[in-house]
């Protein structure tokens, strides 16, 4: 009984993924950004730490709509995120915090540096998104059987965001994990 459990699972997540990744990770990440106090914790993660904020958004996608992050796509988009950030989005962030206070009357070229470091974050999260499709199989299989519920969602959303954290070595405030996860699940079902 418990396989065909299982499988009737799976088959859930299969449908539930498909419709998911259709929506789209760029979509759930800007509306995630958009929820109150999530912006500031955010950017305060990327000043405070450091922290890769399209990926901690693509994390918190996978977790509430796909399942645990499998290991093979963790490293994967560890890889991606540190290349593009390192050589695109760092420097252009860099030089846009530079201008701010060594050249305050170039507020509509910082503007401009501002939203081509957003589009590289979008595009950033697409090909994220790329490769969570090319190990979703992964992510179904290693799932677990557990009925989609809005409490297995919430846990397995915060538990994500502690392998997150573990990985990219810092420190996420248990109110900002629980901020996030909550926020996580008003948008991947809204009630």
């Amino acid at each position: 009984m418990h396989i065909l459990s299982c499988k009737l699972a799976l088959t859930i997540a299969e449908a539930k993924t498909s419709t998911i990744i259709m929506q789209g990770l760029s979509d759930f990440a800007v509306s995630l950004y958009q929820q109150p106090e999530v912006a500031q914790s955010c950017l305060q993660l990327q000043n405070d730490q450091g922290c890769q904020v399209p990926v901690l958004l693509a994390y918190c996608w996978h977790a509430s709509s796909i399942g645990v992050l499998p290991e093979s796509t963790a490293h994967d988009w560890m890889k991606l995120a540190s290349d593009r950030s390192a050589q695109a989005i760092e420097p252009l962030r860099e030089a846009r915090t530079w201008m701010k206070q060594h050249w305050p009357n170039a507020e509509d070229l910082r503007e401009t540096i501002k939203n081509t470091e957003l589009q590289l974050e979008l595009r950033l999260l697409d090909e994220l998104e790329s490769l969570a499709v090319t190990h979703r199989q992964d992510s179904i299989i290693n799932s677990q059987c557990l009925p989609e519920t809005r409490q297995n969602t919430l846990a397995r959303t915060e538990e994500v965001l502690r392998d997150f954290a573990l990985r990219y070595q810092i420190h996420i405030a248990d109110d900002v994990r629980d901020l996030l996860a909550t926020s996580c699940l008003k948008i991947a079902s809204p009630a």
